[in-house]
């Protein structure tokens, strides 16, 4: 859950080797478009990489935050979940 003022970051873990690039989405329910509250970001893999920056969710209604991760080789796989107000 969040409540007004908590701020988010994304954190991912990847094999060392390689680099991914991070696209963050946050939709509000019932909401026509995403937000991209963070800009895309290339990373150099490894255990608990930070994402720059950080974020904060508004309204009364949940919000579904979703973290695009594109694999070198063109793969991408999206991680979400959805995050309701206290």
């Amino acid at each position: 859950s969040f409540a007004a003022g908590d701020r988010w970051k994304v954190i991912v873990t990847c094999p060392p080797a390689g680099t991914v690039t991070v696209e963050v989405t946050v939709t509000e329910q019932g909401a026509a478009k995403a937000d991209r509250p963070l800009a895309p970001a290339t990373l150099a893999c490894g255990n608990a990489v930070l994402l720059p920056g950080a974020f904060t969710l508004t309204g009364r209604s949940p919000n579904r935050v979703c973290a695009r991760i594109s694999s070198q080789q063109g793969e991408a796989r999206d991680a979400c979940l959805m995050i309701s107000p206290e």
